[in-house]
């Protein structure tokens, strides 16, 4: 499985998935967050962004990680592609190719928290201006 450099015309299907997995994965998400960030926060956050991406044989992408310096703004994985390496290999990526080394997440998100702890990173503040309460992870 390679990673391949995600270009600006994949935005569309980018913020497809993202809305997919959203959908499935982050039940705390209300319908007016979700459209938020897909129309305000998205668009503008994924041109500040270096975009990588694994795409299937046919060419349907199956996840991406997004990165700004040192920091992983974005991780996601198709939810029929999870606990099958898409998200290791992202993160991997990420971490030794891109040299990011934290993160921050939502501090309701259990699953995102346990996989980015087994892959190395931990608890290193709470970021409690923001809304919702995040996480800093560092590696």
């Amino acid at each position: 499985m390679s990673v391949e450099i995600l270009l600006p015309n994949k935005h569309a299907e980018l913020i497809q998935l993202w809305e997919h997995t959203v959908r499935h994965c982050y039940p705390f998400y209300c319908e007016h967050d979700i459209s938020t960030i897909k129309q305000s926060v998205l668009p503008d956050l994924l041109d500040m962004l270096t975009l990588r991406a694994i795409f299937s044989p046919q060419q349907v992408m199956i996840g991406f990680v997004g990165v700004r310096q040192s920091k992983v703004e974005l991780l996601f994985v198709n939810p029929s592609y999870q606990r099958q390496g898409y998200g290791k290999t992202l993160l991997r990526y990420a971490t030794e190719i891109l040299r990011c080394d934290w993160l921050e997440v939502d501090s309701r998100n259990k699953n995102a928290r346990m996989f980015y702890e087994k892959m190395g990173f931990v608890d290193s503040m709470l970021v409690e201006d923001s809304e919702p309460t995040l996480i800093r992870m560092r590696r």
